[in-house]
């Protein structure tokens, strides 16, 4: 919904010239979708990028004790957190890499939700950001399958030199683990194909967000690549936001 905040994110990304990835949780709401019969549409309404290091192959997340209070900040505007957004140069032109793979299933089986019918699901979404050959930048969303995240849940999949095969984890002495079969055969790695789910989505022309107050975008962004904002940065946003015709307009982006 919030168009312009998800184009700075890809902007800052292509102004490294691609080569520091990045990623952001993504806040928003679930709402039914009029499309398909019982059907559930997420709504991204903001962007928050924790602190990172970025790098040609991937991105590691920091520890970031900020994330509690963009939590705290975000349900008191009734959203949550709804997923997570990547950037890649997608060199093995895969959906997914095996590693992303892993990466989604772990955060899917972190962000449960109850079911109606009293079991736990997931809704929680991987969104990949790749520049095309063209320079076109294509956004498409996926989740794992719910046999891929219960995979990662119980500590089957190891890490995989092959960004193309899942592997199976080397069981520990004395340790049993189930048999994991493709077509028939028991194997101990795997092309994930088969574990992707594609989800449909869209963004509008200009925004349509819930906060259509917000009519600037150039406050300064908490732990976008090296440089960490100061109490000078935050001095310099405020006084060129004191035209604003109200306290609201001024501190929203905050």
């Amino acid at each position: 919904m919030n168009a312009k905040e998800i184009s700075q994110f890809v902007g800052a990304w292509q102004q490294t010239g691609l080569y520091e990835q990045r990623t952001a949780w993504l806040y928003g709401y679930y709402s039914s979708d009029p499309n398909f019969p019982d059907g559930v549409r997420v709504n991204v309404e903001a962007i928050y990028e924790p602190p990172q290091l970025g790098e040609k192959d991937g991105y590691q997340v920091l520890e970031d004790p900020g994330r509690v209070n963009a939590d705290l900040v975000a349900g008191a505007l009734g959203l949550e957190r709804v997923g997570h957004i990547f950037t890649t140069l997608n060199k093995d032109r895969v959906p997914m890499t095996s590693l992303e793979y892993r990466r989604a299933a772990a955060l899917q089986q972190e962000h449960l939700v109850d079911h109606p019918e009293g079991y736990k699901v997931s809704k929680f979404l991987t969104v990949r950001v790749e520049q095309k050959e063209t320079e076109e930048i294509e956004i498409e969303c996926y989740m794992v399958s719910d046999q891929c995240q219960a995979l990662e849940r119980d500590n089957v999949l190891g890490d995989s030199a092959d960004p193309k095969k899942v592997v199976i984890r080397t069981p520990k002495r004395e340790e049993a683990m189930p048999a994991v079969l493709q077509e028939g055969a028991p194997v101990k790695e795997f092309e994930p194909s088969f574990f992707l789910v594609n989800l449909s989505s869209g963004m509008p022309n200009e925004n349509n967000t819930q906060f259509n107050v917000l009519k600037r975008y150039d406050y300064p962004v908490k732990h976008r690549f090296e440089k960490q904002q100061t109490q000078q940065d935050l001095k310099l946003f405020l006084q060129s936001s004191k035209g604003m015709k109200t306290q609201y307009e001024r501190f929203a982006n905050l």
